[in-house]
This record gives C-alpha cells, sequence and structure tokens, in this order.
C-alpha cells in the first residue's frame, strides 16, 4: 500500500493522505479526501452576497 502525501489546506503542513485530521493545526481533512463543495455557511454567505449584488443592480 502507498501513502501519498497531501497538503493541508490550512496551514500548508505535508502529511499522509489516510490522516483524518492535520497533525501541526488539527484541521479534518475530509475535504482532502474528496467532501467537494460548499459548506452551509459557504452556500449561505454565496446567496446572501448574490441577493445584495442583483438588489443593488436593479435598485
Amino acid at each position: 500500500m502507498t501513502m501519498a502525501l497531501i497538503t493541508c489546506q490550512e496551514c500548508s503542513t505535508r502529511l499522509s493522505d489516510t490522516a483524518n485530521s492535520c497533525p501541526e493545526c488539527g484541521a479534518s481533512m475530509q475535504t482532502a479526501k474528496g467532501r467537494a463543495g460548499l459548506s452551509f455557511n459557504g452556500k449561505l454567505l454565496l446567496a446572501v452576497a448574490i441577493f445584495v449584488i442583483v438588489v443593488w443592480a436593479f435598485r
């Protein structure tokens, strides 16, 4: 079994692709393992930003 190294998105530490969290900063590696997409908070922020832009454009 080969292990690949991945980079932590939070602190840029190199770690094993089998790690559940970064040993340096503790960030979860779920996104690095394929959980793509925005979190609920990210989607909410994006929706609010789009709403504000649309309202501002058509005022």
